[in-house]
């Protein structure tokens, strides 16, 4: 993917639970003439018993210039970014240009690649559906997943909304 889209190799393995927001076409296939400028990342299905060799073999070779997360629940998600790419340093960037001090920021997350954003943030949430690992560094856990609204519920207490 890149900033304005996403590529697939081909149509027969296109996942909508991955891109459920998005129907690929023909300019989303991975060619030298969709692809023309440097992608931000490469998800990379594989099988979830493999996923975590995969990664640290991928970080082993690559790992000076790239960082490697798993994600993606029950299908098996390898995200390869270029070195030091996080959601914590978007995050960052916009409070900065905002004026917002960092312990004023909450951040949600559910994977590995939301553990330094989780750290980033004055307060952290995980949601309940997450990983161990990110819930050892949150400040909460929301009590209910991603599929039943637990971001909304938590953040209607939080405000006292209702």
């Amino acid at each position: 993917e890149n900033r304005d889209t996403f590529f697939i190799d081909s149509f027969d393995f296109f996942d909508e639970k991955i891109f459920a927001s998005s129907r690929p076409g023909e300019k989303n296939l991975l060619s030298p003439k969709n692809l023309t400028t440097n992608p931000t990342s490469l998800l990379v299905r594989t099988d979830k018993r493999f996923a975590e060799a995969v990664s640290a073999e991928l970080t082993r070779q690559f790992g000076s210039y790239v960082d490697v997360r798993t994600w993606g629940g029950p299908t098996a998600i390898l995200e390869i970014v270029s070195k030091g790419i996080q959601k914590a340093k978007g995050v960052q960037e916009i409070a900065n240009y905002l004026s917002i001090d960092q312990q004023d920021v909450i951040a949600f997350g559910d994977e590995h690649n939301d553990l330094e954003l989780l750290d980033y943030a004055g307060w952290g949430v995980a949601m309940a559906n997450g990983t161990d690992q990110l819930k050892g560094i949150a400040n909460d856990v929301t009590p209910l997943s991603n599929q039943e609204d637990g971001l909304a519920v938590y953040l209607e207490k939080l405000l006292k909304l209702q």
